[in-house]
Order: C-alpha cells, then structure tokens, then sequence
C-alpha cells in the first residue's frame, strides 16, 4: 500500500474512472492522465487527512462562511456560502467532483501537468456547472460571496494537495478577526 493509502494498479483505477455512472467517451480518460494521477499519489505533496473530511454535524460555520449538508450517508450533498477573500479545498478526489455556482464569483485553481491553471466562474446571471475531474488538486478562491452547490460521482474521500492547503492556511490565518 502507498504512503498515502492507495493500492490500485494502474488498470484497476483507469477502470474506476472510465465505469464512474458519469462516464461517457468525452469523459473517459487515458493512460496520460492515468499515470499523471499516479505520480500525484506518490508525490510528496500529497497528504492525508488527519481528520475526515465528512461533516460531523449537518451545519459547519466559520469566519469563511458556512457548509450544510443536503444528502444523506454516502450521498454527500453540500451547500456552501463563502465570503469574498476566503480560500477553500486544496484536495482532490478520485471521483469527479461536481460544481453548481448558484451566485457570486470564484476562481478555481487547477494543477495540471506540473501548472496551475486558474479559471474564473460566476453564478450570475445563470448558475454555473463545474466537473473537476478526478485526481486534478483544486483551490476556490472566492473573490465575491459566493453560493455554491457539491456533490461527488461517488463516495466522498480526499487527499489534501499540500501546496494548496498552506496557501489556504496562510490566507486563512491573515483574515482571521484579531
């Protein structure tokens, strides 16, 4: 088993990915991105969770805003609110990972063969859809307040893409209330 707790082949993740319910050939992924994912999980950067990540209680707040949970046991459903300036995420799954911006704007960052990639999405006029693909470590920085919808094409896990998390920690610590 890895470091990071994942014991696949390489066959048996392309499979995982390629048979998800939300799998269509537009959708499907290669052996590029099947060994780009590999050499995430055996990186450094990656870390588990000390914690998990599934909400112990059905609302989550904090300075950033708030989290609720909308689905039951194993069909993990959240609506988040997050003020302007604040950073979430800094993980990535081995599902897909779905979006709806309800209102407001936010940037996701993106790592993508060794780049970050940085994409802006609004919610207004019309909610906007966001599929994160699998094993891609993601950061939302919400440059306004933000309402947003998430949900995953399976069950919830993550792993924490360190790079992330300390720029997160870092911009949490600094808007902290004194």
């Amino acid at each position: 088993m890895s470091e990071n707790g994942i014991d696949l082949t390489a066959e048996q993740l392309l499979a995982a990915i390629n048979n998800s319910s939300l799998a269509s050939e537009s959708t499907k992924i290669g052996r590029a991105d099947l060994e780009n994912a590999i050499a995430l999980l055996k990186s450094a950067d990656v870390i588990k969770p000390v914690q998990s990540n599934n909400l112990v209680t059905a609302v989550f707040e904090d300075n950033r805003g708030k989290i609720m949970r909308l689905g039951k046991e194993g069909e993990e459903r959240n609506y988040l609110l997050t003020y302007a300036g604040f950073m979430r995420s800094g993980d990535f799954h081995p599902v897909k990972q779905f979006d709806v911006i309800i209102s407001g704007q936010v940037t996701i960052w993106y790592r993508v063969g060794g780049k970050d990639i940085k994409i802006d999405y609004a919610g207004t006029p019309n909610p906007t859809l966001i599929i994160l693909p699998p094993y891609v470590p993601h950061l939302f920085e919400f440059t306004k307040d933000c309402e947003m919808l998430e949900w995953w094409d399976g069950s919830f896990e993550a792993r924490y893409y360190k790079p992330y998390r300390d720029i997160i920690n870092v911009q949490s610590e600094k808007m902290s209330p004194k």
